[in-house]
């Protein structure tokens, strides 16, 4: 009772310097949440106030992330929280493109998260309004970059994509393309790449899919245009025919004619050739996989077009399938094989860079070449004679180029994994090429 008759008394003194409403509403948030943690209402806690569990919160506000907020943002002329239309995603949660995130959230890379990383009273993301610096811009902790862009060597660059566009939509590189779609930019417009199938009803890029002959099932259906799946077997219909990736009407006379391409009197250029009713570049065949060489020429699943031919890949660091050079493979002494670079030397090893090779070896980190040897130590010597190249320089056989002079000008072995320069008279440590070479991948 005594309790009641102060909290009546501190009222009555504030209704005449604030609004007597909001002060009320105030007064019995915190007095409230201060006794109980509970207000007057039907036992629920106050919007912004801490919550846990199956906490209630009041009009209409919803416990997330430890916060009562309004999930929707939206309120009916009593300040009750109005849901919003389809139900929306809590904040951390997975998400596709064409969900919903509560609280402001957005989202990015398959999960509702706030953008900007800020938030207002109740949690709910609010826009950056701060000052950032973007692509190409400089970059310092006082001028960080915006987001979806990061500080690399002091200038700001994008990495991440700012409005990511969907299916169908223009873009100028892959990043523009919505991540968690699946989709790449292909002729300046987001498509699902090679071998991969269009959801629709989801909105993302299902893959991989198969093609005619190809294998099939329920997780590789076959693609788009490549026919129907008949006992474990993409097959194109009895009145189809098979071309590259896709099936075509037998029938049809204006697929693959130069001079009557995708419709009559449609010629192509003397450096184009008809290919399912378009004109397309003969250049293009050459590292086409669909049209590997020739319209009609699909290469297989796990293949790459390599100058007109299919091939199997090898594979390079950034676990990308590239194409290689007959003429620049190289085959190991256990049979594998790689791709080596135009200054590199093939050795039982391997692609050897010029500088590391030694006969038939390829030395490594911590070794180098002495007579055709990959040594770790110099060999101990009393005169030239002991050496089988160089000199006998302080005992040990020393590589011409590991000698360096001191003051008086008598003879200085750097050691074998150093060498001198010359124009300083100092030893510096041995610097090789350590560039990883791709790999062919065994199918």
């Amino acid at each position: 009772m005594v309790q009641e008759q102060r909290f009546d008394q501190f009222a009555r003194v504030l209704a005449g310097v604030a609004n007597r409403r909001s002060v009320l509403a105030g007064l019995v948030a915190g007095l409230g949440a201060a006794l109980t943690g509970r207000t007057a209402r039907a036992d629920c806690l106050e919007p912004g106030l801490l919550c846990a569990g199956d906490d209630a919160c009041c009009l209409g506000h919803d416990c997330v992330d430890g916060i009562c907020i309004c999930p929707s943002g939206l309120f009916d002329p009593d300040g009750t929280c109005a849901p919003v239309g389809p139900p929306c995603l809590a904040p951390g949660s997975p998400c596709q493109l064409a969900d919903t995130c509560c609280a402001g959230h957005s989202c990015f890379d398959g999960i509702c998260e706030c953008p900007s990383g800020q938030f207002d009273d109740v949690r709910n993301c609010v826009s950056n309004t701060g000052p950032c610096a973007g692509d190409g811009f400089p970059c310092r902790p006082e001028s960080p970059c915006c987001d979806g862009f990061d500080c690399r060597d002091g200038i700001c660059v994008q990495v991440a994509a700012l409005v990511c566009r969907g299916a169908g939509e223009a873009c100028r590189a892959d990043l523009d393309c919505c991540p968690e779609m699946g989709a790449v930019c292909i002729d300046g417009v987001c498509a699902c790449p090679g071998r991969h199938a269009f959801d629709a009803e989801r909105m993302v890029c299902n893959g991989p899919c198969a093609i005619p002959g190809e294998q099939c099932n329920e997780q590789t259906p076959c693609c788009g245009g490549a026919g129907m799946c008949v006992n474990g077997l993409c097959r194109c219909a009895t009145d189809e025919l098979v071309c590259g990736t896709r099936c075509e009407p037998a029938a049809d006379n204006f697929q693959r004619n130069d001079r009557n391409c995708g419709g009559h009197g449609v010629i192509c250029e003397s450096d184009q050739v008809c290919c399912q009713g378009l004109c397309i570049d003969r250049v293009a065949l050459l590292d086409d996989p669909d049209h590997c060489g020739s319209c009609c020429t699909a290469c297989r699943d796990g293949q790459v077009c390599c100058n007109g031919r299919c091939e199997d890949p090898f594979r390079d660091s950034g676990v990308a399938n590239v194409c290689c050079d007959p003429r620049r493979a190289c085959t190991r002494a256990d049979g594998a094989e790689s791709c080596c670079e135009p200054e590199d030397v093939c050795t039982a090893d391997g692609c050897c860079p010029d500088d590391r090779s030694c006969g038939d070896e390829c030395c490594g980190d911590g070794t180098f070449c002495y007579c055709g040897t990959c040594l770790s130590d110099l060999a101990t010597c009393g005169t030239d004679a002991d050496c089988c190249a160089g000199t006998c320089t302080g005992g040990y056989c020393c590589p011409s180029e590991s000698i360096c002079h001191d003051i008086d000008g008598s003879p200085l072995c750097c050691g074998g994994l150093s060498i001198c320069i010359a124009d300083t008279n100092i030893c510096v440590t041995r610097e090789y090429s350590n560039a990883s070479r791709p790999i062919r991948l065994t199918m």
